[in-house]
C-alpha cells in the first residue's frame, strides 16, 4: 500500500500537481534517474489508489523490467485503477505478460476487454489481443483480429476488409492440428540436446537436464507458429538407412483435436481416407486418443487437447 503523499510539494490525493509531474517525467523517459523519480512519485500516490504503482510498472515496463512490470501491474489492479489507467493496465499487463512467455494469460485478460465500450484504446486492445493469439497458435484469428482493427481506418474497402477478418475469426480448422513431433531414440536425453542446439529450441519446463536422470520422454518448444519436438527412449532402434530402402524413415505425428467430437469426426475420417486403427484409447478420461498407421505405414496418434 502507498503511503499518503507529504504535504509539501503535492496536493493530498491524486490531484492535479501529481499527474502534471508525471506527465512531465515521461516527457523523456530516456533521462538518467528516471526510474528512481518515478519510483519517489509512486510512493506520493493516496492510500489504496493504485495509480502510482501503475506508473513505476510503466517505468519498469518501459525500462526493460517486463517480469517486474508484471508484479506491479497486477497489484496496481489490486489496489485499484480507473477510467484510462485501467484499460491502459490492461493493455500493458497482457504485453508484459507475452513477454515473459504467458501469453495465455494475456488472451484472457484482453478478450474480456473486448466486451468493454469502445474507447481510444480499443484498436490497441486488439493489436496487443492479436499478438498473444498468434503466440498460443491462433495465428488466423490473430490475423482476422489485426485486419479488423486496420479496416475502418481505410480510405477505402473497409467493408469487405472487415468481412474477411471476420471470416477468417470465426472459421473453423479444417481437420486436426499437429502438435509435435515425436522422435523415438534409445539416449533420449542426447538426441533432445541435439535438437535443441541445432535448431535453438527450449525444453518444456521440467524437461531441463538433472543429475542422474534416465528420461523416457522430453520435450522441446519451438517460436511461436513451429511445431514441438518430442523425444521417447526405445530399447532398440535400427536407424535409416536412406536413402537405401532397407530402413526407410521412422518418425510419428502427434496431432491434436479440441473436444470428443472433434476425436471422432477424425476418426471417421481416417478410416474413411485408408488409416489403420492401431490402437483405441478414446475412453481415457485425462487424454482420449487413437493410434493410426498410415497407408504407408507411419504410425500417427490423435488425442483430445482442449485449448492446446
Amino acid at each position: 500500500m502507498c503511503p499518503r503523499a507529504p504535504s509539501t510539494g503535492v496536493r493530498q490525493g491524486r490531484g492535479v500537481d501529481w499527474d502534471q509531474q508525471v506527465a512531465q517525467e515521461w516527457a523523456d523517459p530516456e533521462a538518467p534517474g528516471f526510474l528512481d523519480r518515478v519510483t519517489v512519485l509512486a510512493g506520493q500516490c493516496p492510500t489504496g489508489d493504485g495509480a502510482g504503482v501503475f506508473e513505476l510498472a510503466c517505468a519498469h515496463d518501459s525500462t526493460g523490467h517486463p517480469a517486474r512490470a508484471v508484479e506491479l501491474y497486477e497489484e496496481a489492479r489490486t489496489l485499484g485503477l480507473t477510467g484510462l489507467r485501467r484499460r491502459r493496465s490492461s493493455v500493458q499487463l497482457a504485453s508484459s505478460l507475452r513477454n515473459v512467455g504467458r501469453a495465455a494469460e494475456g488472451v484472457e485478460l484482453l478478450t474480456a476487454e473486448l466486451a468493454e465500450p469502445a474507447d481510444e484504446l480499443s484498436d490497441a486492445v486488439r493489436g496487443f489481443l492479436a499478438l498473444c493469439l498468434a503466440d498460443v497458435g491462433r495465428e488466423r484469428e490473430a490475423l482476422g483480429l489485426a485486419l479488423g482493427a486496420l479496416a475502418p481506418h481505410l480510405p477505402r474497402y473497409q467493408r469487405s476488409l472487415g468481412a474477411y477478418a471476420a471470416q477468417l475469426r470465426l472459421r473453423e480448422p479444417l481437420g486436426p492440428t499437429v502438435r509435435q513431433v515425436v522422435l523415438d531414440g534409445t539416449d533420449v536425453r542426447g538426441l533432445a540436446e541435439f535438437y535443441r542446439q541445432l535448431l535453438g529450441y527450449e525444453y518444456r519446463p521440467g524437461d531441463e537436464p538433472v543429475a542422474d536422470e534416465d528420461p523416457d520422454w522430453l520435450v522441446l518448444r519451438g517460436p511461436a507458429g513451429a511445431v514441438d519436438l518430442a523425444f521417447q527412449r526405445v530399447a532398440v532402434l535400427t536407424p535409416t538407412t536412406w536413402p537405401d530402402d532397407e530402413v526407410p524413415m521412422q518418425l510419428h505425428l502427434d496431432c491434436t483435436v479440441p473436444d470428443l467430437d472433434g476425436l471422432r469426426a477424425v476418426h471417421r475420417r481416417a478410416l474413411e481416407l485408408g488409416a489403420v486403427l492401431r490402437a483405441d484409447r478414446s475412453d481415457d478420461p485425462e487424454e482420449p486418443l487413437f493410434v493410426y498407421a498410415d497407408p504407408a505405414g507411419h504410425p500417427f496418434c490423435v488425442f483430445v487437447a482442449p485449448g492446446g
